[in-house]
């Protein structure tokens, strides 16, 4: 198994520890770790105490309760923690398929979401969500794409890139056409903390239309807490016991400190999304406000949930060239579509300081108006 390279880790990485407004991200702004204790007022001696031990492989009980409360009818011994989601997908795809099963996922889609299903030489079909259909899922598609090998569909909503919010109604006909071939249905939910409705709870999780879906989930992209590298998976009790036996080949547990406070950040969780949400859903609604005076330039259709989206670009260049021109004239980074082997687009993400958004996007008009 050789993966191809990450796409848009070549962008990232150089890029953005250096640009000045950096919209091509997929998460919040980071907290401190000063900013974390204030905000779950965590006792200074509790955190001091921590043995650094080995943890169940699983994570916690703690934390693998306060997790399975995020999934009605589910059990802590249904969760296994992981280093990330993307752990958890690797393992997952590793026990779930083999050479010439199909998988299909939903695109544009995180490379993560197909890339190791494709070195493990299964066949990749991508079930579009089309901007000229304003990203709705076509279910009949969906249906043409599964043929007699379909193992696993994988499904993201909120979706990265586009911030298209697949509905439960359509998630439950998903739900019927992949027990109908005898496939499994996974769930990539990591944003459903997030909603762009005003709403201070949380999406609700297909995980919860059967025994037999399978979701993963993080809370570093929406707590701003990529360093504590915390995800999970919640799946049948079969599976859970094989992928924790894989997963002592890869990370084996998950730092005591990471674990400690994830179970702070998830209890305390809206002091830290109320935190977030004040600044991501006026980032949305400026970005859609200017989205809507630069129709020109932009083909666009408003997110609905996470902090990213994927404008068309109506402009006589490709992605690439726009969006390194656009670091060297403005210091304004967005990621190109060429990160999700697509043309035409690219991802913006507002999931950074309110002040600082609307900054960039006046550095965007600027390079705009100088064309």
């Amino acid at each position: 198994m050789r993966p191809r390279p990450f796409f848009m880790e070549r962008w990232l990485m150089a890029n953005r520890f250096h640009v000045r407004y950096n919209l091509a991200e997929s998460g919040v702004s980071d907290l401190t770790l000063n900013e974390l204790i204030s905000l779950c007022d965590i006792d200074l001696k509790e955190l001091m105490s921590i043995k650094l031990k080995d943890e169940d492989t699983r994570g916690s009980e703690a934390l693998r309760e306060e997790i399975s409360s995020l999934y009605p009818g589910r059990s802590a011994e249904e969760v296994m923690v992981t280093t990330g989601t993307s752990e958890a997908l690797f393992i997952l795809f590793h026990l779930l398929l083999n050479p010439g099963d199909t998988c299909v996922v939903t695109f544009p889609a995180f490379q993560g979401l197909y890339e190791t299903a494709r070195a493990l030489s299964c066949r990749i079909k991508f079930w579009e969500l089309r901007i000229e259909e304003g990203f709705v899922p076509d279910l009949n598609r969906l249906a043409d794409l599964m043929d007699d090998r379909t193992r696993l569909v994988v499904v993201n909503t909120p979706h990265n890139p586009t911030g298209k919010i697949i509905p439960m109604e359509t998630l439950s006909e998903v739900h019927r056409l992949c027990r109908e071939r005898g496939a499994y249905l996974l769930m990539d939910e990591h944003y459903r903390f997030l909603p762009l409705n005003g709403s201070a709870g949380i999406l609700p999780s297909a995980v919860t239309l059967g025994g037999d879906v399978i979701g993963t989930g993080s809370i570093v992209k929406c707590f701003g807490l990529m360093g504590l590298r915390m995800g999970w998976m919640v799946a049948p009790l079969d599976l859970l016991s094989a992928a924790r036996d894989f997963k002592d080949y890869l990370t084996h547990t998950l730092s005591p400190i990471s674990d400690f406070l994830s179970l702070k950040a998830l209890r305390n969780r809206e002091a830290i999304l109320s935190v977030h949400r004040s600044h991501v859903l006026k980032n949305a609604a400026a970005l859609n406000q200017w989205m809507r005076g630069h129709e020109a330039f932009f083909g666009w259709t408003p997110p609905e949930g996470g902090v990213v989206s994927y404008p068309r670009i109506l402009l006589d260049m490709d992605a690439d060239r726009f969006c390194q021109d656009l670091i060297d004239r403005q210091g304004v980074f967005l990621l190109p579509a060429g990160s999700f082997e697509m043309e035409g687009h690219v991802r913006i993400g507002f999931g950074i300081r309110h002040d600082a958004f609307l900054e960039a996007l006046d550095r965007l008009d600027r390079y705009l108006k100088d064309m």
